[in-house]
C-alpha cells in the first residue's frame, strides 16, 4: 500500500486511521510451500534416535558414577569429597541434558514440517505461489 509492504493477520482485516490517503494497492501472492514429508520424517527419526542415546548415555554415565562416588551424596559443604561429587554429578546432568535438548529440537523440527518450493530452482514459477481468492476492498470516498 502507497509502494510500502504490509502484512494482514488471520482475520484478514486491516484497519486504517480516517487521515491516511491510500494512493496505490497491490496485492502479491503467498508462496505456495509444501511438506517434505522425507525431510520431516528424517528430523522425526534423527530426534528419537538422539533422545533415546541421550537417555542411554546419561543411564551408562550415572552407572559409572554411581561406582565412582559409592553411598550416600555429601549433604555439607564441609564434608569431605563434595565439591567433586556435585561437580561430577552437575557435568553427567549438564551433557545429558544438552544432548536431550539438541535431540528435541531436531524432533520438533520434524514435527513442524521441511517446507519447500514446488519448484526452488526458480523462483518465479507459478507453480512457486497460490492464487488469491475473495479479496474485498471496502472503502469510503470523498
Amino acid at each position: 500500500m502507497n509502494d510500502k509492504p504490509i502484512m494482514i493477520g488471520r482475520t484478514g482485516v486491516y484497519e486504517l486511521d480516517e487521515d491516511i490517503v491510500i494512493t496505490s494497492l497491490k496485492f502479491e501472492r503467498t508462496y505456495n510451500y509444501i511438506k517434505d514429508e522425507g525431510a520431516s520424517n528424517d528430523l522425526l527419526n534423527a530426534g528419537m534416535q538422539g533422545m533415546a542415546k541421550a537417555k542411554s548415555d546419561i543411564e551408562s554415565s550415572m552407572a559409572t558414577f554411581a561406582q565412582t562416588h559409592p553411598g550416600e551424596p555429601p549433604v555439607s559443604v564441609d564434608t569431605e569429597g563434595y565439591k567433586d561429587y556435585w561437580a561430577d554429578y552437575e557435568t553427567n546432568q549438564t551433557g545429558f541434558w544438552e544432548a536431550y535438548s539438541t535431540a528435541l529440537d531436531t524432533y520438533n523440527s520434524g514435527l513442524i514440517g521441511v517446507y519447500t518450493l514446488p519448484n526452488p530452482a526458480n523462483i518465479e514459477a507459478d507453480e512457486n505461489y497460490k492464487d488469491l481468492y475473495n479479496i474485498i476492498v471496502d472503502f469510503l470516498y470523498e
